[in-house]
């Protein structure tokens, strides 16, 4: 029981974190299907990510740099991309920019959950379960919340903004992409520089949701 609250906490600590600062909430359903979502697309992106390593094993390609930038990276990311795009886009409810941030980051910890009990539980070969559950809580589980907040602030660009400027959607998927890629080369290689990517994302996150949050504040006054 123990090792299932290490393995789930972390994600569901950090987005009730987002979704209760959120001056004017979102409905709990829509979080909740939100959040499902991101459960639900794990098993595609498994399908996915094992098709892709197989198509590069048999290519010969085996380098640390190819699989972090076209193996997980792309799958995930993509597969969190059109989940935000042909639903989240879609509520009525998606009416304020804090509510890219808020919803980006329910699809990624919905994912970054099932991943951490795949990871602890299944995975196997990786370590003792409560170290792995301890070292993801610090590191893969806020780089999702990071990837899909940063997903959904350049989402929220694109809908609030008068222009509708279709390069915010292409922010969208490149910029988490990329990330995601940087921070799966950068934890194999330099464990360090892995970990001063997640904190310094979670800084700007941080940033950027609190500006939303004084500019609710305003309103409401």
């Amino acid at each position: 029981m123990g090792l299932l609250i290490i393995t789930t906490l972390p994600s569901i600590l950090i987005l009730m974190y987002f979704v209760k600062g959120d001056k004017f909430p979102e409905p709990q359903d829509k979080i909740l299907k939100t959040f499902f979502w991101g459960l639900a697309i794990c098993l595609p992106a498994y399908i996915g990510n094992t098709l892709l390593f197989e198509v590069y094993r048999d290519l010969g390609i085996s380098n640390i740099l190819s699989s972090s930038f076209f193996g997980p990276a792309i799958v995930e990311e993509g597969l969190k991309f059109l989940v935000f795009l042909n639903i989240v886009y879609k509520f009525k409810d998606f009416d304020e920019p804090i509510d890219g941030i808020v919803y980006g980051v329910c699809i990624s910890l919905g994912f970054a959950m099932l991943e951490n009990i795949y990871y602890v539980y299944l995975r196997g070969g990786l370590g003792d379960p409560y170290a792995v559950a301890i070292v993801r809580s610090f590191t893969a589980v806020p780089a999702h919340a990071i990837f899909g907040a940063v997903m959904g602030i350049n989402f929220a660009r694109y809908k609030f903004k008068k222009s509708k400027d279709k390069s915010y959607l292409t922010l969208a998927l490149v910029i988490p992409y990329l990330l995601h890629g940087l921070y799966n080369f950068l934890i194999q290689t330099n464990y360090p520089y892995g970990l001063l990517l997640v904190l310094c994302g979670v800084i700007y996150v941080l940033k950027k949701y609190n500006d939303e949050i004084k500019l609710q504040k305003r309103k409401k006054n």
